[in-house]
């Protein structure tokens, strides 16, 4: 995934702005915007909230449609479903929106074992 730059906090631009939702929160803390959508499987719209002096409201499950959100940990029957030629399928313990940044040693195993089965 590429990186284009960090998010700035707009009340401190030295300090982190928070998770994956954190433009959204930045852009309504610099007064961007009235309100933002985002969503929330790890925190990734209260931190960001938190961070930039806001409230995060995460709603409750199956009261905003999840069209298009893909889940952090696909369970099996999802990803056979999604991928019917899916080859190799394995849930780690650890690692969250960003493996391969998290846990680079685990990330290589995984890619290793899934391109093993290609041989």
């Amino acid at each position: 995934m590429p990186r284009r730059g960090d998010t700035k906090n707009p009340y401190a631009p030295e300090c982190d702005s928070g998770g994956s939702s954190a433009g959204s929160a930045a852009g309504v803390a610099a007064n961007f915007a009235t309100a933002a959508v985002g969503t929330d499987c790890e925190g990734s719209i209260r931190v960001p909230a938190s961070f930039s002096n806001l409230v995060g409201l995460r709603p409750t499950v199956e009261t905003v449609s999840r069209a298009g959100v893909l889940p952090l940990v696909a369970p099996r029957s999802w990803a056979e479903r999604a991928y019917p030629h899916l080859i190799y399928y394995n849930q780690v313990d650890k690692g969250g929106h960003f493996a391969a940044w998290e846990q680079p040693q685990l990330f290589s195993q995984e890619l290793r074992a899934a391109f093993r089965t290609l041989r």
